[in-house]
């Protein structure tokens, strides 16, 4: 890959995490905060989403299967693939 387009890649993804940053300014992760950063991300890019901001935005967070189903609905609309890493207690969101 020739510099100036990794130099875009990188630029490209710096700007969605400014943008990301100023929309979770309060320290609590909201869903529309969220998808806006799912959906900016470039292709095979991951987003982990640990169980505390998991529950955060689908209470009562891990180990209930509503929530699990609610994040698995969110992940397609976002046009995500959605691993649970239970040995890191996170979620992983990998962009398709």
């Amino acid at each position: 890959m020739q510099f100036c387009a990794r130099a875009q890649i990188l630029s490209r993804i710096g700007a969605v995490l400014r943008r990301f940053a100023q929309k979770w300014s309060a320290g609590v992760l909201t869903a529309d905060a969220l998808k806006s950063y799912l959906l900016d991300m470039p292709s095979g890019h991951i987003f982990d989403l640990n169980y505390g901001q998991f529950a955060e935005i689908y209470p009562p967070g891990e180990g209930d299967p509503i929530a699990r189903a609610a994040l698995q609905k969110f992940a397609e609309q976002c046009g995500c693939d959605l691993k649970n890493n239970i040995l890191e207690g996170r979620y992983e969101l990998t962009r398709r």
